[in-house]
This record gives structure tokens, sequence and C-alpha cells, in this order.
């Protein structure tokens, strides 16, 4: 125990000295091998609920398997011990999550084979949870900095996007490009964009599509003012907030089907405040 307790300490001032993401897992995975005594250790980014291996040490030529084990570790929130696994050269894991002060799985630690021929007993456990409690802090900081670069970068995107949005509307792509910025720069999990057409009942807002889990999925939608979210937006020139999206009668049928907890529209207005378009950002329940 007092070789883990030095041990761990170590990897506590390694971890706090290591800003970079990537980095600081690759200094998660070697003091988590060394520490739980194991052949292999993986570790899982997990950002928007997709579970991605970023470190595998030792490293193996073939692509990282992954765990079902993982997964459900971010289900639970808590560690789990297995005697079985996917790989035919895999005896025995322990995964364990990396767990924010906000209850957000940050990332997977899973730790393969046990040196000593045993599998990962209770001890084990409790020493792989201290591991990535003090990990989880380190992990939550090295993201926040990796964001704010991803934000430095979206910032300058939205800055060039509004010099052009003021002079015009076109084409119907500038709009997405400014959903999946500002999805980005919010961690929002997805979002919408629309455009404001003149037909001969009146002005309309026009989308044809939505932006959800990393990609753009078609959906054509045409909405008069007062109608639907959009609508309210293009009549009030204001944002307009929903709290509970599949509750509300507002809210489009097919998105309803998704994994939406709530939403924002926002109109976006030329420099005589005259709407042009809207678009909308969605969170996920829990979010």
């Amino acid at each position: 125990m007092r070789r883990e307790l030095e041990l761990i300490s170590v990897a506590a001032d390694a971890f706090a000295n290591e800003l970079d993401f990537r980095g600081l897992l690759i200094e998660i995975a070697k003091h988590a091998r060394e520490i739980l005594r194991a052949d292999k250790v993986v570790v899982y980014s997990n950002i928007d609920n997709h579970l991605k291996a970023e470190v595998e040490l030792p490293a193996s030529k073939s692509e990282t398997a992954g765990n079902d084990d993982a997964a459900w570790c971010v289900c639970h929130l808590k560690p789990k011990v297995s005697d079985t696994h996917a790989i035919p050269d895999v005896r025995n894991s322990l995964c364990v999550p990396m767990v924010s002060t906000q209850n957000r799985v940050l990332g997977i630690v899973e730790a393969r084979n046990k040196r000593t021929g045993g599998s990962f007993n209770d001890h084990d456990v409790r020493v792989a949870t201290c591991l990535a409690r003090v990990a989880s802090s380190a992990v939550d900081r090295a993201r926040l900095f990796y964001r704010m670069e991803e934000w430095k970068q979206s910032m300058e995107t939205l800055l060039s996007f509004n010099a052009t949005i003021n002079q015009h509307l076109e084409p119907p792509e500038m709009v997405r490009e400014l959903v999946v910025n500002v999805a980005g720069f919010l961690d929002a999990a997805g979002g919408a964009a629309g455009i404001v057409i003149h037909t001969e009942s009146g002005r309309m807002v026009q989308s044809d599509g939505f932006y959800f889990d990393g990609r753009w999925h078609p959906l054509e939608r045409q909405w008069k003012s007062k109608e639907g979210i959009p609508g309210i937006v293009l009549e009030t020139q204001f944002p307009f907030l929903i709290d509970d999206y599949k509750t509300n009668p507002l809210a489009d049928p097919l998105l309803r089907t998704l994994d939406i907890g709530s939403c924002i529209c926002v109109p976006i207005k030329n420099a005589d405040e005259q709407v042009l378009g809207f678009f909308s950002l969605y969170r996920r329940v829990g979010d």
C-alpha cells in the first residue's frame, strides 16, 4: 500500500504539470500500467457520449479493440472487473471511469492482464479508482485548454462569418458553417439553421437539414410567421428557449425521437435589425 500511495503521488504530480490532452492520457496510461501491474493499459476519451480509444500502452500495430465494459462504466459510473474479453489474448480486465465533479464521465482507464497471472481484485479496484479520481481533474482541465483553442478558432470563423453575413446570405451552406462552429463553441450536441425566403403568401423561414452527432441530416422544412419555433423567432425577432424539447408542442416531430433535452433558437439579423434567418442549438437530455 505504501508503494502504491507513493506511485499515485508521483502520478498526481505528473498529471498536474501536463496540459496537453493527449500527452496527459499517455501519462495516465503509463502510471496506471505501473501501479496496477498490468500488461497493457488502454485509455479512452468520452466526448459527447462517444468512447474513443486514445492511447494504448504498449502500442500494437492493429487498431485497438474496444471493450463493452468501458461502455458499461460510462452508464453506471462504476468500475468493472471481467475475466473474459473480446480479444483472445486478454485474460482479464479492469475498467474504471474518470468522473468529473458534475458526474460526467471524462474517460475510461482499462487495465488488461494482471502480471501476477491472477485476476484483478477489490484492492486493485480501490487503487484504480483512486488513480482515476486524481486523473479526472487533470483531464477536465486539459480538455478545457483543448476546447479553448477550438473556441479561439471558432471565434475567428464566426467573426469572419459575421462580416460576410451582413452582406449576403448565399449560399445556405454559410449558415450550416455557423451551426457547426457555434455547436462546437458551446459544446452542443447539434443544431439547425435556415434562411428567410419571400413567397406569394409572405415571408417564410426555410431549412433543409439538421446537424446532430457530428454530421448533417437532410430535413426540408418551411415555417410561416408564428409557425413552429423558427416561425416564433421570425415574428418576435428574439431568441426562443425550450427546456424540455420532447414535450413542447412546437418541437419538430422527427427531432423529438432524438436525444434532445433543451433547445435554443436565435434570429440572424443584419445591420438594420432585419431577420435574415435563424440558427438553433440542441443539448442532450441531462446536459
